[in-house]
């Protein structure tokens, strides 16, 4: 019985410790304030704190009324995390800096948070307002003046309050004091929820100058300066941004020492230097929607006041030569976020992955160009147009849409007899063969004769008999020429492939050995296409890459060596027509992989031995 009540006891003992510890970490949320008592006109700061052992999940800070306050700052927020005996305690902080509009006893009433789907409620407190001297001055036994909100402070100042979405909101920090600071420090970045910002250029050193602001001289600088750029509408805030520095205070002299009137000359410099936490004020933009009447269907979100031009570097080029067209768009506004409107060329019209650079002034308002540069080839011969490119804008300043077009381009292209691969490498014999690729039919007046001479029926009854069997014969011999005839222009075709591109791939070898990229760029281009036009027996006049990988899919080419064609080839043409930044060590590599995908083709297609 007695090893019972023991046990009993031991029990209750380990559920009443458990308790209290859970208690030790339970979820509690308090309001607190630095005075409970403050003279008129006089800074105190109030703080609502969730602490316990999880502060995830926290929405819904619902603030009291401050009757009888004025905020000047808040809400600010901050967090901390404490391990004690491998214990975590979690606190989130809501910090208000308030001042008093009247004389007497206030209640500032409870507020609440909800904490993963649980809402708590903080205390309640009573400031109690007096007239005259501080309680923060009263109890301050060294003297020292703390209320500095007069002589030291930051301005967060926005160019304008009122912007449409996507509109630039130029906002400019600038400290003002009276007093000695010293080793600024940031304690806390403003947060611009809701925005694009781009950090405006300030010179490197930063210099005080004499400003008036309210009637009182003051010392000031710009310390940042920030273009926002809003991306959603309504009312947005930015937090206050905090800054850590040393303040050197003179002390105030102590009427019951007798030593202070002699060492309160300024020549004696009773001071003392003391870090202090200065912030900005709340900033608060309202955010309009763009209008929804006459937007261009070309417009993606451009916000400013922008120009469009366009140029191209030749009006007239040959077929399978590159031309260059530049699209440029300059002005005021967001320059990075503006996207270029899409390039709608010709058929038979290819262009490579452009070049994309911009020139962006970042001093005061946004300003500056974006340039797309695009590498286009022509891969058919006649007159094209390539029509006007339309980019609109939004002008916040005009209220409207704006739609400007680049010129209509007309491209003349000429017919080029000398594309890669093409017959100028064939011997007489395979022009021949290659002439007769296309035969024509012969035109022209057929005689009937009628016969009436019925007394020679026997030689017509042979004749019939005799001439549809060896018109037989003969149309059986024909259509067995034309097959070998045929035949051997394949067959000469596939085996010029191998000829030509083992010789073209040897020079420009050699090419390579003597650092000629140019020109090694051009024998593999040669080499490469050659071979696909004479493997493939495609005609050099409809040599597109597009053709050259329908006709690999025909003859179920596997998908990696098809995409590995592909890339060889803008490799090879993008190199040849814009050949900065080529170096022999990556042109070797490209030789290597040239060769090997052409062997690789050539034992998929014929199963023949390696060209190289």
């Amino acid at each position: 019985m007695l090893v019972m009540k023991k046990i009993y006891f031991s029990l209750a003992i380990f559920v009443i410790f458990l308790l209290g510890f859970t208690n030790l970490y339970a979820q509690t949320f308090t309001a607190s304030t630095d005075f409970a008592k403050v003279g008129e006109n006089e800074r105190f700061q109030v703080t609502f704190t969730l602490q316990g052992a999880d502060n995830s999940n926290i929405s819904n800070f619902r603030s009291p009324s401050f009757n009888g306050f004025k905020i000047l700052n808040g809400p600010s927020q901050s967090s901390s995390i404490q391990i004690i005996n491998g214990k975590m305690s979690a606190a989130f902080s809501f910090t208000y800096i308030l001042i008093p509009t009247k004389i007497g006893k206030f209640k500032i009433s409870p507020a609440q948070i909800t904490q993963s789907g649980k809402t708590f409620t903080s205390n309640e407190l009573s400031i109690e307002v007096i007239k005259g001297q501080s309680q923060k001055n009263s109890n301050n036994k060294d003297g020292v003046d703390e209320d500095i909100s007069k002589s030291l402070f930051i301005l967060a100042i926005p160019d304008k309050n009122t912007v449409y979405k996507g509109e630039q909101v130029t906002v400019t920090y600038k400290l003002f004091t009276k007093i000695n600071i010293s080793s600024p420090q940031i304690s806390k970045l403003p947060q611009f929820n809701g925005f694009w910002t781009e950090e405006l250029d300030l010179p490197n050193n930063i210099t005080l100058s004499d400003e008036m602001h309210n009637g009182e001289r003051f010392k000031s600088a710009v310390i940042k300066k920030a273009a926002l750029f809003p991306n959603q509408t309504g009312q947005l805030s930015v937090s206050p941004f905090e800054l850590k520095m040393n303040v050197v205070y003179r002390k105030k002299k102590n009427s019951r020492d007798i030593f202070d009137d002699f060492f309160d000359d300024p020549f004696f410099g009773r001071t003392e230097t003391r870090e202090e936490l200065i912030r900005s004020n709340t900033i608060k933009i309202n955010v309009l929607p763009l209008p929804n009447n006459n937007v261009p269907v070309s417009f993606n979100g451009a916000i400013g006041n922008f120009s469009l031009n366009a140029t191209i570097d030749k009006n007239e080029v040959l077929q399978n030569e590159p031309f260059t067209l530049k699209i440029n768009i300059n002005g005021t506004g967001n320059v990075k976020l503006t996207e270029f409107p899409t390039l709608i060329l010709p058929n038979g019209f290819e262009k490579y992955e452009p070049k994309i650079s911009e020139n962006i002034n970042r001093i005061g308002k946004i300003n500056g160009s974006k340039i797309i540069e695009y590498i286009i080839i022509p891969r058919v011969s006649g007159k094209f147009e390539i029509k006007p490119i339309e980019f609109s804008f939004f002008d916040p300043n005009a209220k409207k849409y704006v739609a400007i077009k680049t010129p209509l381009f007309e491209i003349i292209v000429k017919r080029n007899n000398s594309v890669a691969g093409s017959s100028g490498n064939l011997d007489k014999e395979d022009i021949r063969l290659l002439n007769e690729d296309i035969r024509y039919i012969k035109t022209g007046d057929f005689n009937f004769y009628h016969i009436n001479d019925y007394s020679l029926l026997t030689n017509w009854f042979w004749f019939f008999i005799i001439v549809p069997i060896l018109g037989l014969v003969i149309s059986i011999k024909f259509i067995k020429n034309k097959e070998h005839l045929d035949a051997n222009i394949s067959v000469s075709k596939f085996r010029k492939a191998e000829k030509f591109a083992r010789k073209k791939l040897k020079s420009a070898k050699l090419l390579l050995d003597s650092n000629n990229l140019n020109a090694f760029y051009e024998n593999v281009y040669s080499a490469f296409f050659g071979y696909l036009e004479n493997k493939l027996s495609i005609p050099k006049s409809d040599l597109t890459i597009d053709l050259i990988i329908e006709k690999l899919e025909e003859k179920n080419i596997s998908l990696e060596l098809i995409d590995k064609v592909k890339v060889l080839t803008e490799k090879c043409e993008f190199v040849r027509f814009s050949p900065q930044g080529i170096d022999k060590d990556s042109a070797n590599d490209f030789y290597e992989s040239a060769v090997l995908l052409i062997v690789q083709l050539d034992e998929n297609l014929s199963k023949k031995k390696r060209i190289i």
